[in-house]
């Protein structure tokens, strides 16, 4: 018997071969987990924009946001910043530690809340006339008085805008 010759399936192995250095087949990859919530979404309010933490809020930030309100400014920073750790895309909290922070003399850091929040609000007249407010105190505080009227004057165009 003669021994069989590996030559007619070279080119098989060949071919299997370089189709298993090609790439795989890209997979779809799984949702990423949701993280629960501290309070179920909330519908817009009837205006479109929340006018008020308590419309854009969780329960434990609207809390959190009463319990700084009452209390001196070194707590009430610690307290918004918890509020943050929660919530921290809120741009009401953020303009409450705008607020916090003005109090406290610190008004390079007021300043940079009150922004923070106006960026956080995509839009929000309610809230962005607030922010330019702050701004303005804060811009204000510093010797900046062309830049506190600029920042009035924003805020203004708003609250005209807005029927106020």
């Amino acid at each position: 018997m003669r021994p069989r010759s590996i030559a007619p399936i070279l080119p098989l192995a060949a071919a299997m071969l370089l189709a298993a250095c090609g790439p795989l087949p890209p997979r779809e990859s799984p949702a990423p987990p949701q993280r629960p919530s501290s309070a179920p979404p909330r519908p817009a309010p009837a205006g479109g924009w929340p006018r008020t933490p308590a419309e854009a809020s969780g329960p434990a930030v609207l809390a959190l946001l009463d319990q700084a309100a009452a209390q001196p400014a070194a707590q009430a920073e610690a307290t918004l910043e918890r509020a943050l750790r929660i919530e921290p895309r809120n741009p009401f909290v953020w303009q409450a530690l705008a607020g916090v922070r003005l109090q406290q003399g610190m008004a390079d850091d007021a300043e940079t809340a009150a922004q923070k929040s106006t960026q956080l609000a995509g839009g929000n007249p309610w809230v962005e006339s607030g922010n330019w407010r702050a701004i303005a105190a804060a811009r204000r505080a510093r010797g900046d008085e062309p830049g506190a009227q600029e920042a009035e004057q924003r805020a203004s165009v708003l609250q005209e805008q807005l029927g106020q």
